[in-house]
C-alpha cells in the first residue's frame, strides 16, 4: 500500500515535551510523505506551502524552528531542493565516541533516526570530516552559483567580498538558490530597481530576509511586453507602481495621480 504515510511515534507522545506546534508536527509530516525507502527526502518547500495552504515565507520559517530543535538537518544542493534527514528525537548532545566513557558518568544514547539502524553510533571522526568537507564544497558552489548570476544579471564587475560571501550564505539558510536566482532576475527586469540600486553591490542586495522577499515580490512586465511605469512615493521614496494613471505606495503612506 502507498496511500498512507508513517511517523515516528516519538512525534505524537511528545509533542508537547519537544515543543512541536501544529504546524511543525504537519511540516514533518508532509517531509516524510517525499521520503522513499532509506533515502533522504529532499521536498519542495513551495509545494509543502501550497498543500499546508500557508506561504512559502511562513513554511521556510517552521522548518528552520524544527532544524533549531534539532528534528531534521538540511543539505544544499546547488540548484536542487534541500535535502533533509529526520530524527525522531532532538539531538541529546552525545559526543561520538573517541574512548571508554569514565565509569560513574552516564552517557544518553545517541538520537535515533527515522530510518536505518535505530542503535547506529557516531560514525567515525574521519568520515565525519570527509562529510564535512563535502558539505562545504557544496556549499560554496552555491555561493559562487548565486554570485555568478548576479554578476550576469545585475552587475558585471561587482566582486563576492567576504562580507557579501557571508550575507548569501546567511541568506541560503532561508531561500534556495532557485529563490534567490528569482530575486536577481525580478530586480534585472525593474528598470527603477537597475537604474537606482545596481551600482550597490552583492552585500546590498543580500543584506535581509525581508530584502530578498521584496525582489521576490516586485510587480512583472505587463502583458503588453512593457514593463510597469515605476514612480517614486514623495514620502518613504520606495517605489510605487503605476495602474490607470493612479500610482500607489507599496507601504500605504499615499496614492496619487501621475500625469500621462
Amino acid at each position: 500500500m502507498n496511500n498512507f504515510t508513517t511517523i515516528p511515534n516519538e512525534w505524537l507522545d511528545h509533542q508537547a515535551d519537544m515543543g512541536l506546534s501544529a504546524p511543525e508536527l504537519v511540516f514533518l509530516a508532509h517531509a516524510r510523505r517525499h521520503q522513499y525507502h532509506d533515502s533522504a527526502p529532499f521536498p519542495s518547500l513551495p509545494t509543502i506551502a501550497r498543500k499546508m495552504s500557508m506561504s512559502v515565507r511562513h513554511v521556510r520559517r517552521i522548518a528552520a524552528e524544527v532544524e533549531k530543535r534539532g528534528l531534521l538537518t538540511r543539505r544544499i544542493r546547488p540548484g536542487k531542493s534541500s535535502q533533509l534527514e529526520m530524527f525522531a528525537t532532538p539531538d541529546p548532545g552525545h559526543p561520538c565516541p573517541g574512548s571508554e566513557p569514565t565509569p560513574d558518568v552516564h552517557v544518553r544514547p545517541p538520537r535515533t533516526p527515522v530510518s536505518g539502524d535505530p542503535g547506529r553510533t557516531c560514525p567515525p571522526k574521519n568520515i565525519n570530516i570527509r562529510r564535512q568537507r563535502e558539505e562545504d564544497k557544496a556549499a560554496n558552489a552555491a555561493v559562487v552559483s548565486v554570485a555568478d548570476a548576479y554578476r550576469q544579471n545585475i552587475h558585471p564587475g561587482a566582486c563576492l567580498t567576504d562580507g557579501a560571501r557571508t550575507k548569501i550564505q546567511t541568506r541560503l539558510k532561508t531561500y534556495s538558490p532557485d529563490d534567490l536566482d528569482r530575486a536577481i532576475q525580478n530586480f534585472a527586469r525593474a528598470p527603477w530597481w537597475m537604474e537606482h540600486n545596481a551600482h550597490r553591490g552583492m552585500a546590498w542586495f543580500f543584506h535581509t530576509d525581508d530584502r530578498i522577499e521584496q525582489f521576490l515580490n516586485l510587480p512583472k512586465p505587463s502583458d503588453n511586453g512593457r514593463a510597469r511605469v515605476m514612480v517614486s512615493c514623495p514620502k518613504c521614496h520606495s517605489p510605487a507602481d503605476v495602474a490607470d494613471g493612479v500610482a500607489t505606495c507599496p507601504n500605504g503612506c499615499q496614492k496619487w495621480r501621475v500625469p500621462a
